[in-house]
């Protein structure tokens, strides 16, 4: 299962992301495909180029209990 976080205001580029996550802390991380098609978040960079940039949305995982 994983927490969706807010999408971002501006467009980041993949770079912008990954360091956008890291500073977030907490395990915040770049969806995958999978995120992407099952919870419908924003920001799948895999078929862009290093140099596009898009609005994203950080996610998490989080445990079952």
């Amino acid at each position: 299962m994983i927490e969706v976080g807010p999408r971002t205001s501006t467009k980041l580029t993949y770079d912008e992301a990954v360091m956008y996550c890291f500073c977030l802390g907490g395990g915040w991380r770049l969806p995958t495909s999978d995120d992407w098609t099952t919870q419908n978040v924003i920001g799948d960079y895999t078929y862009l180029k290093p140099q596009d940039s898009i609005f994203f949305t950080p996610v998490r995982d989080i445990k079952d209990d």
